[in-house]
């Protein structure tokens, strides 16, 4: 019986290296043969985020949301799978969730202003930021 070893790069290393060959949309397969028992927790954390990019990627959202909340229970700190987790709650119209992730997110001061300005809009019940009409 053929068994995948573990791969001796790390999930980000093989995602840059199927960018460079042009074979990004091998990535979803090529995570699989990972064992994230065996990864860094640095790697668990790449792992997951980009497990949840390749089923964002195929638009699969529901899979996508559950890929990232798996990712923040291994990985609870990370920034990346809340921002991430954040937008997939927002894409649900699950406001309150997505305002509890993304004031966990330590955002550069512009980003966070950014955040405040769109939690007004939800408040208010702007969905889009139209143009003024001229």
């Amino acid at each position: 019986m053929f068994f995948n070893r573990q791969p001796k790069e790390s999930p980000d290393e093989l995602a840059n290296r199927l960018q460079r060959e042009g074979k990004i949309t091998d990535l979803e397969r090529e995570l699989q043969r990972y064992s994230i028992y065996n990864l860094s927790h640095k790697d668990k954390e790449s792992y997951f985020h980009l497990w949840g990019i390749t089923a964002f990627q195929r638009q699969d959202r529901a899979e996508a949301f559950r890929r990232f909340k798996e990712g923040l229970e291994v990985c609870p700190d990370s920034q990346n799978l809340l921002f991430s987790l954040g937008q997939e709650y927002e894409h649900r119209r699950e406001i309150d969730k997505m305002f509890d992730c993304f004031d966990r997110v330590r955002f550069p001061r512009l980003l966070q202003h950014l955040c405040w300005q769109r939690r007004a809009l939800h408040i208010y019940g702007i969905d889009q930021i139209r143009e003024p009409d001229t």
